[in-house]
């Protein structure tokens, strides 16, 4: 794990309700939205503290790549509300906070992975194969359930890409750096 890696949250009123402006979401419950989302995000951060050292070693692990080589010193962490209509990112890392928190885990996890490979994939449907299956991966490892998340993936690469296959079952037993070399000497 790279020395000092930082992982911060961030609750910016700001942030928030700037994304509703721009998405001309109803403003006139957000204050509501905004207790859930800090409600929701501190009980996810309680949550991580159980996991969060274990995640940061793992990712390296499964990706073959090391935190210093794409990651930022402190990766700071936007809690949203769930209901906005854009999906979490990793840059700035936005992350959905549901009352699911092994969900929210699983897509923290997901971000968190890009932050670790942040660099062109051959195509944007391997890029998120190899972050849902290190995601799952790694609740698996945890002795988690990757039940909602795995769904919600299948979901997701369903409506982007056409597929529900969301995981790329050769990365079982390699790197993600490895499997991508693997491709390039196809």
């Amino acid at each position: 794990m790279k020395q000092g890696l930082q992982i911060k949250f961030i609750y910016s009123y700001t942030y928030s309700v700037n994304l509703y402006r721009v998405l001309n979401e109803d403003k006139s419950n957000f204050g509501k939205l905004w207790e859930d989302t800090k409600t929701y995000g501190s009980n996810f951060e309680s949550y991580l503290k159980q996991y969060k050292s274990k995640i940061l070693e793992l990712i390296p692990e499964y990706s073959g790549y090391g935190w210093s080589e794409f990651a930022e010193p402190t990766i700071y962490v936007y809690p949203i509300h769930p209901s906005l209509r854009i999906p979490s990112f990793s840059h700035p890392l936005t992350l959905k906070v549901r009352e699911n928190i092994n969900l929210t885990l699983g897509v923290f996890i997901h971000e968190l992975a890009h932050n670790n490979m942040n660099f062109k994939f051959p195509s944007l449907e391997i890029m998120e194969k190899a972050m849902a299956t290190i995601a799952v991966k790694i609740l698996e490892t945890l002795n988690l359930s990757a039940d909602s998340y795995r769904s919600f993936a299948v979901e997701v690469f369903e409506k982007r890409f056409g597929s529900k296959s969301a995981l790329e079952p050769t990365l079982a037993d390699k790197t993600v750096r490895s499997y991508l070399k693997d491709l390039t000497t196809r």
